[in-house]
């Protein structure tokens, strides 16, 4: 394993100068260039293999933040949302895999998130 790309292209480089075929060095130095997946994919690979874990990274990668955090966060969100719908599409059920499927708490339910944000009196804040 080889994980610098200067040391793949020196090992490459060197194999070819002994007179090794292209299919040799591709063989015995593996290609480190990562090949991008769509969000689609993503999600049909993750419920081909349906692993829990799989499908919780391959979350966690799109769920990266760049430079600017309000655009990216909106952009996560959409790409996470989207790898929910493909991975359903697909037909991965999350919920039946896990052994005990989470449960969202009182506390951040939609009716309570409402509840609390309708009883926000804002006429005694003035900021609000």
């Amino acid at each position: 394993m080889l994980l610098d790309w200067k040391a793949c292209k020196n090992v490459k480089e060197a194999l070819r100068w002994c007179l090794f075929k292209e299919n040799q060095i591709g063989a015995l130095v593996l290609n480190n260039k990562k090949k991008r997946l769509t969000i689609k994919e993503k999600a049909q690979y993750c419920a081909k293999t349906k692993d829990v874990w799989n499908i919780w990274l391959h979350a966690l990668d799109l769920a990266v933040l760049k430079n600017n955090i309000d655009e990216a966060i909106v952009i996560a969100s959409s790409r996470v949302s989207q790898f929910h719908r493909e991975l359903a599409e697909a037909g991965s059920q999350l919920e039946q895999q896990l052994p005990n499927p989470p449960k969202t708490l009182k506390h951040f339910s939609l009716e309570e998130g409402l509840r609390r944000i309708q009883n926000i009196n804002t006429t005694k804040i003035s900021t609000i």
